[in-house]
């Protein structure tokens, strides 16, 4: 048999957007696919980086 029990909870103050004023937050950016040719050197950068990191770099066609 397997028991659970609650273990910490508080209570948490909850607002509804209608209770709010002011203007309304912007729309986070969205990403935008870039054209035409990457810098020299941007790949071996980017990808020493992420080494450093401890993943792997594997380079796809």
């Amino acid at each position: 048999m397997v028991r659970s029990r609650m273990l910490g909870v508080r209570p948490a103050y909850v607002r509804d957007v209608s209770q709010t004023a002011g203007e309304p937050i912007p729309a986070p950016p969205s990403p935008v696919l870039l054209e035409g040719e990457a810098p020299d050197g941007l790949w071996d950068g980017l990808a020493q980086q992420v080494r450093a990191a401890g993943f792997t770099v594997m380079r796809a066609a």
